[in-house]
């Protein structure tokens, strides 16, 4: 049993309890009743409030607060008419139980109701609102759970990208090139991609794996990528950027394009001898942004080697979508008739949600 349940229901038996001793204590010399006869009847009537509020917040409430995405008013609203709806079964009940305790009623029908009303509807309500308090309290912790597993996944993040995605065969191919440009006498482009390889270098290590940042930040950086490896590859890679204004200014886990972009180029353009398009493209969806990178070569000419898998980067890629947005981000990674296919969908998270 969870602790939450084992609190309220903790509450629950208390609030009853004192509910009893109470109307025992002070209520019973107002009536010419005996004193056995009204501790059997506020007993009985302790014993109903909290079978019915036990069962209700189990089986009824409890479950609709946990699975809400959020505690508003329909929810406020919702756990009020339920605690109007007991109070008011419950003091019938206990009105309708005099005459058999007592052989008559302790008084006006309506009194007694409107006396045993009030008072079960503040116990419904008092438990109720505690049981949302935990609730509360449940999803800021889970919340902060999510949140350091997103922050442990996000630096490991960044020393795989330091590892792995800037690996030594990419530098090494990249400074390759360069002194392949300076050989030909071709210096202005030598040094052109000496300052891409320096800005994408830069902009891996500078950025603090923690944030989120527009989705232009990440383009940028995975064309600074694939441009060091268009002086590799020449005409065998055409880079395709699908995105507009509107779709730039979404907010993105930093270093969530790198890895589907290497992946592109690592077994999409690298297998092929003819030209292979790189595709990022972005779409508004009600929900969030849909973000597809895929590979795509009309005329495959497969080379004579090719590295086997799809590597770790889509493995990395998942885990951090699941550390940061739960279940409300997903991963779809998938061949297609001309290449390979990855979409994510991302949930639209505000400035205020990611600085926290």
């Amino acid at each position: 049993m969870k602790i939450e349940t084992i609190v309220i229901q903790g509450l629950n038996l208390t609030l009853w309890g004192l509910y009893c001793l109470a109307y025992v204590l002070i209520f019973s010399s107002n009536w010419n009743t005996t004193t056995p006869g009204f501790i059997a009847y506020t007993a009985i009537c302790s014993i109903i409030g909290l079978v019915l509020c036990a069962t209700a917040w189990q089986f009824a409430l409890g479950p609709v607060v946990r699975r809400a995405r959020s505690i508003d008013l329909t929810m406020g609203a919702r756990l009020a008419g339920t605690a109007v709806g007991l109070g008011l079964f419950h003091a019938f009940a206990s009105v309708a139980i005099e005459p058999w305790i007592f052989g008559r009623p302790l008084g006006a029908f309506g009194r007694l109701m409107a006396m045993n009303f009030i008072s079960f509807v503040f116990i419904y309500g008092l438990v109720f609102c505690f049981g949302v308090l935990l609730d509360l309290v449940r999803r800021d912790s889970d919340r902060r759970e999510r949140l350091a597993m997103a922050e442990s996944r996000a630096s490991r993040a960044q020393l795989m990208a330091l590892r792995l995605q800037i690996n030594p065969h990419f530098v090494f191919n990249a400074l390759n090139a360069v002194a392949s440009l300076i050989a030909l006498d071709r210096k202005n482009d030598a040094e052109e991609m000496v300052h891409r390889l320096s800005r994408f270098v830069r902009g891996v290590t500078d950025t603090s794996p923690h944030e989120f940042s527009e989705l232009r930040a990440e383009i940028e950086l995975a064309e600074e990528y694939l441009a060091v490896e268009a002086v590799r590859f020449q005409e065998r890679l055409n880079v395709v950027v699908e995105a507009g204004a509107d779709e730039a200014d979404f907010l993105v886990p930093n270093f969530i394009l790198q890895p589907l972009v290497e992946n592109a180029v690592k077994h999409g353009v690298a297998r092929n001898t003819s030209t292979t398009d790189v595709v990022i493209r972005a779409e508004r969806r009600p929900a969030g942004l849909r973000l597809t990178v895929l590979d795509r070569c009309e005329d495959p000419s497969p080379v004579t080697t090719a590295a086997p898998g799809l590597g770790i980067g889509l493995a990395n890629v998942r885990d951090r979508l699941r550390a940061l947005y739960s279940d409300a981000a997903a991963l779809v990674a998938e061949p297609t008739p001309h290449g390979f296919c990855v979409t994510l969908d991302l949930p639209k998270i505000t400035r205020e949600g990611a600085a926290r």
